[in-house]
């Protein structure tokens, strides 16, 4: 399995704290854990198809926390975001979970968030060139910092 890099938006396995620093007036420009997606991370996620667990959103919270149930039974995962997630992903709403590359994807956003905690990322398979052609490109739009899947053709 190969080691998890260290790239704009991603905590490098500190500590799962919520980086509020964006709370201050005006748009939020931290690519930590927990707000933008980079460009750097959306690649990640594009090369790793493999790694995204099917889940429910059991609840999520004023303090912009989410629990998410994994449909495959392994458990759950607790994620913060620093916007409202209910908004993105209310209660009951089906979503994908990216552990190794801390991503949500809820219908067509792709949310850069902050594992609080979750069972750990999806093994890396013994031949992962079969998954060569499932990775979608990953656009980032600037204006919110999510990301989109680009459109199957």
């Amino acid at each position: 399995m190969s080691p998890t890099p260290s790239f704009p938006g991603h905590d490098g396995g500190a500590a799962a704290v919520p980086d509020r620093e964006c709370t201050r007036p005006g748009p939020c420009r931290s690519y930590r854990a927990g707000h933008l997606i980079h460009f750097i991370h959306a690649g990640f996620i594009r090369r790793t198809p493999w790694g995204w667990r099917d889940g429910v959103v059991r609840a999520s919270g004023e303090d912009n926390v989410a629990v998410v149930d994994y449909l495959d039974g392994s458990g759950t995962a607790e994620i913060w975001q620093h916007h409202d997630l209910s908004v993105v992903a209310p209660p009951g709403s089906p979503v994908r979970l990216h552990e190794r590359y801390y991503a949500l994807e809820s219908g067509d956003a792709i949310l850069n968030v902050l594992l609080l905690r979750g069972v750990g990322p999806v093994p890396e398979p013994e031949t992962p060139e079969l998954w060569a052609g499932e990775g979608d490109p990953i656009f980032v739009d600037l204006a919110t910092g999510r990301g989109v899947r680009a459109p199957r053709r």
